[in-house]
């Protein structure tokens, strides 16, 4: 589903002003399997797991995810790429495609990528935002549920980066609840996006290449 200019309206449940979801998902007006009132702006965080890997997971509302992630890219040590996976359930495709831009190596040209194309990255629900960063080969992403995600092997940046979250107000939690499980939800891109064709159009344009499979 996507929409198109003029008036869009659907049904809301009364309890959906505590959290609004940010662009790009929404719930359902159908029941699912849990209350949409629990689904809080917290954090979880989980130790190493068998890979090595220290991951943290948060499911921001609409009014803070762009500035929490812009604020994100200073917590963590470096900048160094870019990638879009374009999701497989957009116009049903077969498979998820996962676009990379080798030039695009620093931190501020990748801040202009997104910000120029706000409405085709973050704000679109059928992409993730990944980026990359060399130390602990660490991950930051905005992926298609709108969730801000880290993961990192190095436990310097993992804690650097929970102590900036914290400082910024947000709290930590041991029950999580996101519009990904358990929550009926839709997954949109906004009216004054690209198609997906128009979107690889665009990738190519600026230098993007898919990474194949191997």
């Amino acid at each position: 589903m996507f929409l198109k200019s003029g008036l869009n309206t659907y049904k809301i449940k009364k309890n959906e002003a505590e959290f609004i979801s940010p662009t790009g998902i929404i719930m359902s007006s159908d029941s699912g399997e849990y209350d949409f009132d629990l689904i809080k702006e917290h954090f979880v965080a989980y130790e190493k797991d068998d890979n090595g890997h220290y991951s943290f997971i948060m499911t921001p509302n609409k009014r803070n995810i762009e500035r929490l992630f812009f604020n994100s890219l200073e917590f963590i040590p470096s900048v160094n790429s870019v990638g879009l996976f374009l999701e497989n359930d957009w116009e049903n495709d077969k498979e998820t495609e996962l676009w990379i831009n080798k030039e695009l190596v620093e931190k501020q040209p990748i801040i202009d990528f997104i910000k120029n194309n706000i409405s085709n990255t973050i704000r679109n629900g059928y992409v993730s935002t990944v980026i990359y960063c060399s130390t602990g080969e660490t991950n930051l992403v905005i992926d298609s549920h709108k969730h801000l995600k880290l993961t990192t092997k190095d436990l310097g940046v993992f804690d650097h980066f929970i102590k900036q979250i914290k400082d910024l107000g947000f709290k930590q939690t041991r029950d999580f609840y996101s519009l990904e499980y358990g929550f009926y939800h839709w997954h949109y891109r906004p009216y004054d996006s690209l198609d997906k064709n128009g979107f690889r159009d665009l990738l190519k344009k600026d230098n993007f290449e898919i990474l194949e499979n191997e």
